[in-house]
């Protein structure tokens, strides 16, 4: 049985390097022989003269962070280790996410595969998406309340972490 898979082996090898010979004598000899004159209109002829678009790559769009709502268990908010208000007063927390969101949006930070789908609104790209991480005493009406409040800064989609998610700890949240 080996011999047999071993011996198939050499034959679909032999006619792969048959095929690549050939194409290299026959296919580039032509080629190469107008190279040796004129190599210049050669290379274009073979290489095509179409080259596909270059993107301009921006760090610090591409790695701009998540953002993570904490509600702590006194209600107060926080967003990238700062505190960002309360429940009872969200102001603090809609102008610095609206401040993020404008920030992507003139960064062109787009949502990871949307980069460059124009059939998408431009608006629609930008990375908005807000993850919360909410103390397990804060009741489902003021979970609800947040997310309301969240979605009038544009955040879409907005995700909940729940303990048994996986999602580490960051140095905010451990200290309360």
């Amino acid at each position: 049985m080996r011999r047999t898979i071993f011996r198939g082996a050499v034959m679909a090898l032999t006619f792969a390097l048959g095929l690549a010979g050939d194409f290299l004598f026959n296919g580039l000899g032509s080629a190469v022989e107008n190279w040796v004159g004129t190599p210049a209109p050669v290379l274009q002829d073979v290489c095509g003269t179409t080259r596909a678009p270059e993107f301009e790559f921006n760090l610090a769009a591409s790695h701009c962070g998540l953002l993570v709502v904490t509600i702590g268990s006194d209600r107060r908010l926080w967003l990238r280790g700062e505190e960002a208000g309360s429940l009872e007063n969200t102001s603090k927390l809609i102008a610095k996410l609206e401040s993020v969101f404008q920030w992507r949006s003139h960064a062109h930070a787009y949502r990871s595969g949307f980069e460059h789908n124009d059939g998408i609104a431009e608006t629609d790209r930008i990375e908005k998406t807000v993850l919360i991480r909410a103390n397990p005493s804060v009741s489902f009406g003021e979970l609800s309340a947040l997310i309301d409040v969240l979605r009038t800064t544009g955040a879409r989609p907005i995700g909940l972490i729940t303990q048994c998610s996986g999602y580490p700890a960051s140095w905010d949240e451990s200290t309360r």
